[in-house]
């Protein structure tokens, strides 16, 4: 039996000028140069750096004040849903969630199971509409750009994932309001 040996690999120099050579031999690979009729040669390349520049902070204007004092006021243009009525929504959704809320303690722990998830989605509604609101307060469009779209975008996620999970609960246990007796009573 012949006698085991660790076995190296040194970083010879043929190994390096090989590497180097091949990278010289790709990288006119990677780019394409044409010309059009009245314009320079142009070089595209085929794998670019990422641009980050649409997550920097925005700096306000002093003042906050965008343009001059005599440019008119442009009116944003009018969304229903962000309007009045998205106030109306809100409060339409928690009112109706008063009388959900108390049905438990007043029939005790047999509600029906859609009563049961209609608490628990009014539920992931109303605390949507409130972190929306702080979101929109404290992470504004006009200054974080980029960062206020991902809050919202992960804030929906959050919403739908919640909604999965009182699906799941409603299926697989006996609903949000036996979950929470188990969980007051133990």
């Amino acid at each position: 039996m012949l006698p085991i040996r660790p076995v190296l690999f040194p970083v010879r120099p043929t190994t390096l000028r090989a590497a180097s050579a091949l990278k010289t031999s790709i990288s006119p690979l990677l780019t394409q140069s044409y010309q059009c009729q009245y314009q320079q040669q142009r070089t595209i390349k085929f794998f670019k750096k990422p641009d980050f520049s649409g997550f920097k902070f925005k700096s306000d204007p002093p003042g906050h004040i965008i343009g001059t004092v005599n440019e008119p006021f442009v009116p944003p243009p009018p969304n229903e849903y962000h309007g009045s009525y998205h106030w109306a929504y809100e409060k339409i959704v928690t009112l109706t969630m008063i009388p959900l809320m108390a049905t438990p303690i007043v029939t005790g722990i047999a509600v029906p199971p859609a009563v049961d998830a209609l608490c628990g989605v009014l539920l992931l509604l109303h605390a949507k509409a409130g972190f929306t609101s702080c979101i929109v307060d404290y992470i504004p469009l006009r200054k974080f750009g980029s960062w206020h779209k991902l809050a919202l975008g992960l804030l929906s996620l959050g919403t739908w994932l919640g909604i999965y999970g009182v699906y799941v609960i409603e299926t697989e246990e006996n609903g949000i309001f036996n979950l929470l007796h188990q969980v007051w009573v133990s």
